[in-house]
């Protein structure tokens, strides 16, 4: 139960973000961002985060992006559009 309250705290604005700049809320207790574009390319990563929120700066083309976030047992996925 706790996971899903979690789940539902973690935030990306602006959505849809301006030239690939975002930020990322609620990610206490995350310890791994991955950013695929829809073709399952890696765009970025972080790790080893210890932190509530963190500034998302990628170049990136316009377009659709998978957001995955995980504690080391669950995975979140959220979408970003990029403009």
């Amino acid at each position: 139960m706790a996971d899903s309250i979690r789940a539902e705290r973690v935030q990306l604005f602006p959505n849809p973000a301006t030239e690939g700049n975002f930020t990322i809320s609620g990610i206490e207790g995350i310890k791994q961002i991955a950013i695929y574009d829809l073709l399952g390319k890696k765009v970025t990563e972080f790790k080893d985060m210890n932190q509530s929120e963190i500034n998302i700066q990628m170049n990136a083309l316009k377009g659709i992006y998978l957001v995955t976030l995980s504690d080391g047992t669950q995975t979140i996925h959220r979408k970003i559009t990029v403009n």
